[in-house]
């Protein structure tokens, strides 16, 4: 005997319905998902970052969260949970990477949009001074790092260590100095094939 109606169904959570997988009228099959649901009073963010990286970051450090603007929406984020598995994830290039998925609580008075694309920084260090100049200033050559410096009107050669890696309020990338230069120091920005050492150059104000 065919039997036809409807039943009850009941969320095991409290939260909005944030996607509808079934339609009106259609056959529910058992282990089909019906609804996504939310508690949209707690949110966070999962960044999947490369392994390498995800070894550098631990719970409740600090995070800075910026939209698809490149706004800074919260800067008072904080890593609440580092997954102990790396997994397969492929990029929109095709790219299949092993990456490491790390969870970020919001602290922003700010609405955020499920499934948004967002910009993370984790503060994995910081330094109230330091040494820093454009990253584009260096360069490598036999696996060490090196720039030229304007001294004496010439273009001088020299080897410096590099420490953390970062951004100025511009957005600019800098690095840090560790050894090689003083603070001061004139750095030749992006130099190309034509700076050899020794050649006359002409630093403008």
């Amino acid at each position: 005997q065919e039997t036809s109606g409807t039943g009850e169904i009941k969320s095991p959570m409290t939260g909005v319905v944030t996607q509808v997988f079934a339609e009106n009228g259609q056959i529910a099959v058992p282990g089909t998902p019906l609804f996504e649901i939310a508690d949209l009073r707690v949110l966070y963010i999962e960044a999947k970052l490369i392994a390498e990286d995800a070894d550098l970051v631990e719970k409740d450090m600090l995070v800075h969260v910026k939209n698809d603007q490149e706004e800074l929406i919260d800067d008072k984020a904080i890593v609440i949970r580092i997954h102990p598995k790396a997994i397969s994830t492929t990029s929109e290039l095709g790219v299949t990477q092993k990456r490491v998925p790390v969870e970020i609580q919001v602290n922003s008075d700010k609405t955020l949009r499920l499934g948004s694309d967002l910009t993370v920084e984790i503060i994995t260090e910081e330094k109230e001074t330091a040494v820093a100049i454009p990253s584009q200033c260096i360069f490598e050559q036999d696996q060490k790092d090196w720039v030229f410096v304007a001294e004496g009107g010439k273009a001088v050669l020299r080897q410096v260590e590099t420490g953390l890696e970062g951004e100025d309020a511009t957005g600019q990338e800098l690095t840090e100095i560790l050894s090689g230069l003083d603070a001061g120091a004139s750095v030749i920005l992006s130099p190309d094939e034509t700076i050899q050492n020794g050649i006359l150059v002409k630093v403008e104000p």
